[in-house]
């Protein structure tokens, strides 16, 4: 079951490996910029979040500092006693829902010019990309990221 999953997760990241690509060199333009700019960035996002994935299929776990599945934050079971990969992966994978949405959001708001949408939207995705990273470093350095 194990080695099934990974193969499609492969599968998985190497097809959108090439949407992005694709993206990247012909974008669509029968889209708003905006959206593109969003489901590019999401695509991004999303590949980024395959390292703490990678991480933990390589630990064989993703708590660090402790066995897997001691004490846990309600809902998600995220450790509060140690590190834990799975939130730089939750933040990664859902970047990919996150920033079309938000891309779709700007092109509709007429409060932004479509530079100030796309500066917005470029902002955003380097916070988002930076607690990404600070939540991979944390749980690598085996600390919580709420104390229990």
């Amino acid at each position: 079951m194990f080695v099934g999953m990974g193969m499609s997760v492969l599968a998985q990241v190497l097809c959108l490996g090439v949407v992005l690509t694709r993206m990247l060199v012909h974008p669509p333009r029968s889209s708003p910029i905006l959206l593109t700019r969003g489901v590019q960035l999401g695509l991004i996002a999303f590949l980024l979040g395959t390292v703490p994935g990678a991480a933990m299929i390589i630990a064989n776990a993703h708590t660090i500092g402790a066995p897997d599945g001691g004490p846990g934050m309600p809902v998600v079971q995220w450790s509060t006693i140690a590190g834990d990969l799975r939130i730089a992966h939750f933040l990664g994978l859902h970047g990919k829902q996150i920033f079309p949405l938000m891309g779709f959001a700007l092109a509709r708001w007429d409060g932004f010019t479509d530079s100030r949408a796309k500066r917005a939207l470029a902002i955003s995705f380097v916070v988002y990309a930076g607690a990404m990273a600070a939540t991979m470093i944390q749980a690598m350095l085996g600390l919580p990221l709420f104390q229990g």
